[in-house]
């Protein structure tokens, strides 16, 4: 399934090479440094199309020779000022470290469904006990216990 995500920049070996073992890689125009955040896709992603029709659809019409390849990487290992835009990338993996093996189908309708879930909740849950925290406040529960 494609993300978008933080990305380092990489040789177009280790772009072909990532490709064909089945691992995310993103292709872009623009020369951003060494970092970027965007989108990028597997093999499956493009219905198993040659790496080099990757690289045909890819190209820029106006600067056919010009193609960046890039691969994911954590958002802690971005340069400061691309860490705020990154934000949290759920891989496959992770996903089915908690679900159990998954098929592209039930990876596309997660996708779709983690905005209606519970999950928006936890996470403001999270994001309140962390500040909570910061601010060394006690939680609601403790205050009434306090009471």
């Amino acid at each position: 399934m494609a993300w978008t995500g933080p990305l380092e920049r990489i040789p177009l070996r280790e772009a072909r090479r990532r490709y064909d073992a089945g691992l995310h890689i993103g292709v872009n125009h623009d020369r951003n440094d060494r970092y970027t955040v965007g989108c990028c896709f597997t093999r499956d992603d493009m219905s198993h199309k040659p790496f080099d029709e990757i690289m045909d659809i890819s190209r820029d019409t106006r600067r056919p020779s010009v193609l960046f390849w890039w691969a994911p990487i954590a958002a802690v290992d971005l340069p400061p000022h691309l860490r705020d835009r990154a934000g949290i990338v759920l891989t496959r993996e992770q996903l089915e470290s908690w679900a159990g093996p998954l098929t592209t189908d039930e990876l596309e309708t997660l996708h779709e469904a983690m905005a209606n879930s519970s999950i928006p909740d936890a996470v403001a849950t999270i994001v309140a006990a962390i500040r909570r925290d910061e601010r060394h406040e006690p939680a609601e529960a403790d205050k009434a216990d306090a009471e």
